[in-house]
């Protein structure tokens, strides 16, 4: 591109204002697409808007972008197979279930909790691998990845701090999700994978991934969430 077409003459740089609240940042918010400006310090939940997390979450590679495919496998995909691991593993345990449904969420606000689960990665600018994510001052990243999943949850009917069990269900469809993509997509053999997630159940035969374009793993993702939107009709 030529630059002029982008700018109207020659490029002058000034200083950027800096503020004592940001610790000398001159911002600390993102500008979203619903024209929201998400504080990434003091992220409050009036700001959070479910399709500024579904377009973002859908253009955010999981494995570093590091696949043997067509298209990344998006994290908004990601979520979806997440939530769809926890369905089948509350339809196939009755007293997990019933633990759910008797919850002050009750099943939907369970499922919602685990579609949601990666949310605040889409204000956070990608899916961080696991390896540099373990290496990142503890006080930093993860505290403020902590404080917007905090927000994202209140926006939407959920507790700040989930359940015990309800995260241990998530945890557990997270992990056989990872499993799953780490082997069908990430080029991993099952001799690496199987140490590294813990998943004693092995792949099905013929098991495969199909990582979506960004617009459709996009689409899916807001459908899914109409599913088990608090003010839904739907079951």
């Amino acid at each position: 591109m030529d630059p002029r077409q982008l700018f109207s003459g020659p490029i002058r740089v000034g200083q950027p204002r800096e503020t004592r609240r940001h610790k000398g940042l001159s911002r600390a918010w993102i500008r979203c697409p619903s024209g929201r400006r998400l504080d990434l310090l003091d992220p409050a939940p009036t700001d959070v808007e479910i399709g500024d997390i579904a377009l973002a979450l859908s253009r955010i590679c999981r494995w570093a972008g590091m696949t043997r495919t067509r298209y990344g496998f998006s994290v908004a995909q990601h979520s979806v197979l997440v939530l769809d691991l926890m369905d089948w593993m509350l339809r196939e345990d009755g007293d997990l279930r019933a633990l759910a449904a008797h919850s002050k969420l009750g099943v939907r606000g369970w499922r919602l909790a685990g579609l949601l689960h990666d949310g605040a990665e889409a204000y956070l600018g990608g899916d961080l691998a696991s390896p540099a994510k373990a290496h990142l001052e503890a006080d930093g990243y993860k505290a403020m990845e902590d404080r917007l999943q905090r927000a994202i949850n209140l926006r939407f009917a959920l507790p700040a701090t989930l359940p015990g069990r309800l995260k241990t269900l998530i945890k557990a469809a997270d992990r056989a999700s990872a499993y799953a993509e780490s082997v069908l997509i990430a080029g991993f053999s099952r001799a690496e994978a199987d140490p590294l997630f813990g998943i004693r159940t092995p792949l099905a035969e013929g098991a495969s991934l199909d990582p979506l374009p960004p617009e459709a793993a996009e689409s899916l993702f807001l459908q899914r969430f109409a599913e088990l939107d608090p003010g839904s009709r739907a079951a």
